[in-house]
């Protein structure tokens, strides 16, 4: 739908509303695609019409993005200061994103003073998602900060509030991306993981698949669900649950083959299943499973035929690496093999 927009963001003598419509849509679906140059020429043309701080903020985070910081830095620092007093509870909020985008420290001034203007947005509109969002966001970067003054009436735990508004919004991955990197830090201290940890971890990863499937072509949304995935299988080895960490990467390779040969899938997707299948290949090489080995190495090598992009090279040169597996044991069953080994032993 990119062109359509941008034939009317493009158009003469069209209504304002409609050329920021426009503009505003360009801008989002670039920053979430990572086409950061895109959003930042799409954010200064809605500047051009409207004067209030969304399009500053976004046009900020499109700057902060490409490594622009001393210019985003200046931006957000001109929406906290003009817009903080504003009548309208839109750019009281754009305010807070300011405030939050510019803490330098889970403690710092501008964090404190955030949490306090989306207090009074949220005992205004307690059901406003993108409120309850910041909340979460709040709670989730360091919940003792604030455990003294949370919001009567709001969810007090930042991965429930967060798996209740991704959820009811499926068309917003940043709520399911944002609990994805919630549970990521939980999991760097697996073994204090409790019963209800547990549950959460659970039903983030079934999140994360779900995000995958709505948004297959997401760099952040893919990158997530891969680095979930492979944290909780390594935390299940490290418990002793090997067998449980094979089925769960078994159905991260699976998820992940099935998507492969969709023409219209990225290149992280593919890159994503490349990778782990040479992991997997080194851990069936050094565990002596030869046989297993060889086909997977034949199902590398196919799909590296349907992949054309950057690390094409590199994955070649990996699968070289790995070695040719025993040739006697290509084309045979596991179970002949076991049965010459028996007799060889015998």
């Amino acid at each position: 739908m990119l062109p359509y927009y941008r034939m009317i963001a493009r158009g003469k003598n069209l209504p304002e509303s409609k050329v920021c419509e426009a503009n505003a849509v360009i801008g989002e679906c670039a920053l979430r695609t990572g086409s950061y140059a895109l959003a930042e020429e799409a954010f200064r043309n809605m500047m051009k019409f409207r004067k209030d701080a969304f399009p500053i903020n976004q046009l900020a985070t499109a700057l902060k993005k490409q490594g622009k910081d001393k210019e985003a830095t200046e931006l957000f620092r001109q929406v906290a200061d003009r817009f903080a007093m504003s009548e309208r509870a839109e750019d009281r909020f754009e305010t807070v994103r300011a405030l939050l985008a510019l803490s330098g420290s889970l403690e710092s001034v501008e964090r404190s003073r955030a949490f306090g203007m989306l207090e009074t947005l949220l005992e205004d509109d307690p059901d406003h998602p993108e409120y309850r969002f910041q909340y979460a966001q709040l709670l989730a970067g360091n919940p003792r900060l604030f455990r003294e003054r949370r919001i009567p009436g709001i969810e007090p735990n930042a991965a429930v509030l967060l798996l209740q508004l991704a959820d009811a919004h499926p068309e917003r991955p940043e709520y399911g991306l944002a609990l994805v990197e919630l549970m990521l830090k939980k999991l760097r201290y697996a073994r204090n993981f409790r019963e209800h940890n547990q549950r959460e971890l659970a039903d983030t990863v079934n999140l994360s698949e779900r995000l995958l499937g709505r948004w297959p072509n997401d760099p952040q949304v893919i990158s997530g669900m891969v680095r979930l995935h492979a944290r909780y299988i390594g935390a299940l080895r490290r418990e002793g649950k090997n067998a449980w960490a094979r089925r769960e990467s078994d159905r991260l390779q699976g998820i992940l083959e099935v998507l492969f040969y969709n023409p219209e899938i990225s290149d992280a997707v593919k890159e994503s299943l490349i990778r782990l299948q040479l992991q997997r290949l080194k851990l069936l090489r050094h565990d002596g499973r030869s046989y297993e080995g060889a086909e997977l190495r034949k199902k590398i090598s196919r799909e590296l035929g349907f992949y054309h992009g950057p690390m094409l090279r590199v994955f070649r040169e990996e699968l070289e690496k790995a070695g040719p597996d025993d040739e006697s044991s290509v084309g045979k069953s596991e179970d002949s093999i076991i049965f010459e080994r028996t007799k060889q032993g015998l």
